[in-house]
């Protein structure tokens, strides 16, 4: 198992300095590209919802693994050391759709929350 080290601050501030963009366009080429599906019925909208929350932040969690290296996500210990285990392409994937199904499912909740029904995509 590799060990992880630090990662230098410029490195890390790079991987999210790129990584928060990438999301965004990824988020709003998804939202563009499942347009139908945004209008369907409530079940293709909550795939629609996943795919695009779901899909901003694998996105971005690939960039920062690639710019940052594979302990991009580590941080300190307990024991004052950068012992975390590395990021791998299994986790970035069960990260994205987890984000993406507790997005979808809780949207529609804050939109009625606030009262922006115009929000409802």
């Amino acid at each position: 198992m590799q060990v992880c080290q630090e990662v230098s601050t410029l490195r890390g501030l790079t991987a999210y300095a790129v990584a928060l963009p990438t999301a965004a366009a990824v988020g709003v080429g998804l939202y563009a590209a499942l347009g139908r599906w945004r209008r369907g019925n409530p079940l293709l909208r909550f795939i629609a919802r996943v795919w695009i929350i779901g899909g901003g932040y694998t996105a971005a969690a690939i960039v920062m693994r690639l710019i940052g290296g594979p302990c991009i996500l580590a941080g300190p210990t307990r024991r004052g050391g950068y012992d975390s285990d590395p990021v791998t392409g299994q986790a970035i994937l069960w990260m994205g759709l987890t984000l993406g199904v507790l997005g979808a499912l809780l949207w529609p909740v804050v939109v009625k929350a606030k009262g922006h029904e115009d929000l409802e995509w």
